[in-house]
């Protein structure tokens, strides 16, 4: 029932954190890139189950390697390409009832989620070699909106927002996210020497990508119709369930 999906969600979240944290904070950087890879590799191989090319995961890792390779050459048209993916994402939605897609603009959201994964990817290499504080601060922020979302909404949600896409996500449970991205973002705050107007920017679009993020891959679900990208995580899904904000926030930050 709802309370065993509850406790399921609660243990493996701990479970992450209690392995995650200590080896992302004191494990040698090789291992963190071994550990991405196989993640990307999981997420490839839902991305190619639920698109019904199971057949044909080689060539879904084939291109997430091509596009992955290529983005570190060519960052501005990447950055530009990023934008077109995000404001895609929100047209499909806006305009498009889950139901009423034809097979050319399901290709379109197979490529872009592909071309999303690989940026997403470059960027938690950057991000790590460049800033390790930033890089943890982002992650706590997204989880932060995901975890204090979901209770939120769950207990207190009453106000459906866009229930075309996702029935259950309702204006009390993104209050509740914005809530527990503020807490998150004083911490930082306070370690940190940063304008308060340049965190107020950044953590208003940390927020509004999280929120995209999690929208498309709850569209993109219903649009395949299918519950969850996968079954790894149990009370959570997929490996692309649990990395729907991750993939749009980080290449931001």
């Amino acid at each position: 029932g709802s309370e065993m999906c509850i406790r399921d969600r609660l243990l493996t979240a701990l479970v992450l954190t209690g392995v995650g944290l200590p080896i992302y904070l004191y494990a040698d950087p090789r291992l963190l890139l071994g550990l991405l890879f196989v993640l990307m590799c999981f997420a490839c191989r839902e991305y190619a189950v639920i698109f019904s090319h199971k057949g044909k995961l080689w060539l879904w890792g084939i291109c997430f390697l091509v596009i992955f390779l290529c983005i570190d050459h060519y960052w501005p048209v990447v950055l530009w390409l990023s934008i077109i993916s995000v404001m895609f994402r929100v047209a499909m939605m806006y305009w498009y009832q889950p139901q009423a897609l034809g097979s050319r603009e399901i290709v379109s959201l197979g490529v872009f989620s592909l071309y999303d994964l690989s940026v997403f990817a470059v960027s938690c290499i950057g991000l790590y070699a460049e800033d390790k504080i930033l890089l943890l601060w982002a992650v706590l922020a997204i989880i932060a909106i995901d975890v204090c979302g979901y209770f939120g909404g769950r207990y207190f949600g009453r106000v459906k927002i866009i229930p075309k896409v996702s029935p259950n996500k309702t204006l009390e449970g993104y209050v509740f996210g914005l809530l527990g991205l503020l807490v998150v973002s004083f911490i930082f705050l306070i370690d940190h020497e940063i304008s308060i107007l340049i965190l107020t920017l950044v953590m208003l679009l940390v927020y509004l990508l999280a929120v995209i993020g999690d929208l498309s891959v709850s569209y993109l679900k219903r649009v395949l119709s299918v519950k969850d990208t996968g079954t790894i995580l149990p009370g959570h899904g997929g490996i692309v369930d649990r990395l729907d904000s991750w993939i749009y926030v980080l290449p931001l930050i």
